[in-house]
């Protein structure tokens, strides 16, 4: 069977309500404990800013970066996670707008200040026309924050639990990784990062967050599950430093 955006998109639409309202609003356990802070402390104060939430799921960041006064955007293409989206806005009002389409074909018609891809790229097929999406989005001088699946620690935590360490068989070839709602691709960190930079971003900060006391007996204690790459739009006619 050939994957595309598309017939992805129809497997995350069929995510139940159930478990989409169970996510909450600060996310599960790796978003509070590794990727919520991290994320916090890289975009600062979002006060007025236009933010792009670029993949956003249940809304769960837009929700947290509205409280922190950004105009948001959240673009989601699935059926399930848009009207989540646009129940909890209708029932809270706190001015964010919703777009359902797809990020690796969607243009924007306004710049934003800030796009956040959190958790979204490695479910993306077409991964090089929604970075395109996202960088075209980009006022000059605007930041782009992502936040990956861990590209060279993919195995699951209870490999870990069993054995102590993560076993490594293939990392430089792509290949497509089944999920219980659509798949995922496994890319190797330098084709994430040479695209990323290939359309007009430099990298600033990586972060590889941590687990501390008292998960210490937890893989993430010790192996990153998640990656952080933070990077800022080129000035057009801007001289590398």
């Amino acid at each position: 069977m050939t994957i595309t955006n598309r017939s992805n998109i129809r497997a995350w639409g069929e995510y139940p309500r159930h478990e989409i309202e169970a996510f909450g609003d600060d996310g599960d356990f790796g978003r509070q404990h590794l990727l919520n802070p991290h994320v916090s402390r890289l975009l600062g104060d979002v006060a007025d800013k236009r933010v792009l939430d670029a993949g956003c799921g249940t809304g769960y960041l837009c929700r947290k970066l509205a409280r922190m006064g950004a105009v948001v955007t959240g673009l989601e293409p699935s059926d399930a996670f848009f009207d989540y989206c646009l129940e909890r806005e209708a029932r809270e009002a706190r001015g964010i707008t919703y777009i359902k389409d797809d990020l690796s074909t969607w243009m924007a018609s306004t710049p934003f200040d800030v796009v956040v891809s959190n958790q979204v790229l490695m479910d993306i097929v077409d991964v090089e026309e929604a970075i395109r999406s996202c960088s075209a989005a980009l006022a000059p001088n605007g930041q782009f924050l992502v936040t990956l699946q861990h590209p060279c620690f993919e195995n699951p935590a209870s490999e870990y639990g069993e054995h102590g360490h993560i076993r490594v068989a293939e990392y430089l070839n792509e290949y497509v990784i089944p999920q219980t709602y659509g798949v995922k691709i496994h890319r190797p960190l330098s084709k994430y990062l040479n695209l990323i930079t290939s359309h007009g971003c430099s990298l600033r900060e990586v972060v590889e967050p941590q687990l501390t006391d008292p998960y210490l007996n937890l893989k993430d204690a010790h192996i990153p599950s998640y990656l952080i790459l933070d990077f800022v739009k080129s000035i057009p006619g801007a001289r590398a430093l």
